[in-house]
C-alpha cells in the first residue's frame, strides 16, 4: 500500500513523474486520483497514530513514576514478600533457568547448620547460580558482607559435594536497594548484582 514508508513514497512519486498520462483513459485517471487520495489519507492516519502512540508512551511513563512515588522507596513491605516475588519472577530476569532448590544446602552451611543460601538455579549453559536476597527497609538493613561470605561458602560446598568446577558456579545477590558500596563489594568478590527497582522493573548491574 502506498505511503507505508519514505522509500515507497519516493518510488511512487518517481513513477508518477515518469509516467505519460496523455494516452490514459478517463477510467485510469479516475483510478489514479482515487489512489492518490487514499495514499494521502493513509499518510495522515499514520502521522496521527504516531502522535497518539507518543502521547500514550508519555502517559505510561508518568503513571509508572507516580506509582513508584506512591509506594515509597520500598514497594515490598517485608523480606518474606520480596523473596516470594523473586521466586515467582526470577525467570523473567534471566531466561531458561531451572529451579533446583531453596534453602541450599539442606544441612546448612559449615559455619552454621541453620544458615542457608536462599535459592539454587541452573542456567542454560549448565552453570549453577547461588542466589542470596538482600533486603533494605526502614529499621532493617541486611549485612552485605555476611551474604557474600555465605555465597562463597555455598560455592565451596557445591563444588565439593557435586564435583562442580568453580567456573561453572555463579554467585548472585538480588537487592531492592543499591549504592556504590554495594556495587564495589560485589565487583571485588565477583558476585553478580540484580537491582529490583519495582514490581516490573529490574536492572542487572554489570560487574567488571
Amino acid at each position: 500500500m502506498f505511503g507505508e514508508n519514505d522509500e515507497d513514497q519516493s518510488d511512487f512519486n518517481t513513477a508518477l513523474y515518469d509516467e505519460d498520462f496523455e494516452d490514459c483513459s478517463p477510467s485510469t485517471l479516475k483510478m489514479l486520483f482515487y489512489l492518490l487520495n487514499e495514499n494521502k489519507q493513509l499518510v495522515q492516519e499514520k502521522s496521527k497514530m504516531l502522535e497518539e502512540n507518543h502521547s500514550l508512551s508519555s502517559q505510561l511513563s508518568c503513571l509508572k513514576n507516580d506509582l513508584y512515588k506512591s509506594c515509597g522507596e520500598n514497594i515490598f513491605p517485608s523480606k518474606k514478600l520480596f523473596k516470594s516475588w523473586i521466586l515467582d519472577k526470577f525467570i523473567e530476569i534471566e531466561q531458561g533457568l531451572d529451579f533446583i532448590e531453596r534453602n541450599y544446602p539442606k544441612g546448612g552451611l559449615c559455619s552454621n547448620k541453620k544458615v542457608y543460601i536462599d535459592y539454587l538455579y541452573q542456567d542454560v549453559n549448565d552453570k549453577f547460580i547461588l542466589v542470596e536476597v538482600l533486603f533494605f527497609s526502614k529499621g532493617l538493613k541486611d549485612d552485605l558482607m555476611t551474604y557474600i561470605a555465605r555465597l562463597e561458602q555455598a560455592s565451596q560446598h557445591l563444588s565439593k559435594t557435586r564435583a562442580v568446577a568453580t567456573h561453572k558456579i555463579r554467585k548472585m545477590i538480588i537487592s531492592n536497594f543499591v549504592d556504590q558500596s554495594i556495587m564495589d563489594a560485589c565487583t571485588l568478590n565477583q558476585v553478580e548484582l540484580i537491582y529490583v527497582k519495582g514490581i516490573y522493573d529490574f536492572q542487572k548491574i554489570k560487574i567488571q
